[in-house]
């Protein structure tokens, strides 16, 4: 994993065009980028790109990347702007009164685990959403999601802990 700053505002500041420089030594369904608060997003490769919860890059926030080969980053090319910093946001959802206990302070934790999750025997509503607990305290939430990949829905989750492993 390394942590990359974003302190450059562009036009177009979705994954797929501030990771530009990085397609074309990226690995399709291993290379990870992620925000502490506002998700994550897989490259699925070259014909596809970067796809997940996180869809952009904000200034003034950082980001961790893990990525399977070496290569170069290159910030892309801003016309005539400069760089400004900027409060990141975290993903909010709006519960309904039965789950409204699912909160997760993500500051609370040292580690963060990124899931894909497909449940094949629920058809599944806009709105669903799926909780990870361990033993009995939310550890992630996750919002029902159009996946373009394959014309399916997944629940993307962000999950956290204090252990490294086994939780």
């Amino acid at each position: 994993w390394n942590w990359i700053s974003f302190n450059v505002e562009n036009e177009d500041m979705s994954l797929n065009s501030v990771l530009e420089s990085i397609g074309s030594f990226a690995t399709a369904n291993t290379d990870i980028i992620s925000s502490q608060a506002s998700g994550f997003a897989t490259y699925y490769g070259s014909d596809f790109g970067w796809y997940g919860t996180l869809g952009s890059l904000n200034p003034g926030v950082g980001y961790a990347i893990n990525l399977q080969n070496a290569g170069n980053f290159n910030y892309p090319v801003v016309e005539g702007g400069a760089a400004r910093a900027i409060d990141g946001e975290s993903q909010d959802y709006i519960l309904s009164e039965k789950v409204s206990d699912w909160n997760v302070n993500y500051k609370e934790y040292q580690y963060a685990g990124y899931l894909t999750l497909a449940v094949e025997s629920h058809d599944g509503f806009d709105g669903d959403i799926l909780g990870v607990f361990v033993d009995g305290e939310c550890r992630g939430v996750a919002e029902r999601t159009y996946f373009p990949f394959n014309d399916s829905y997944v629940y993307m989750a962000q999950v956290y802990s204090n252990e490294a492993s086994g939780e």
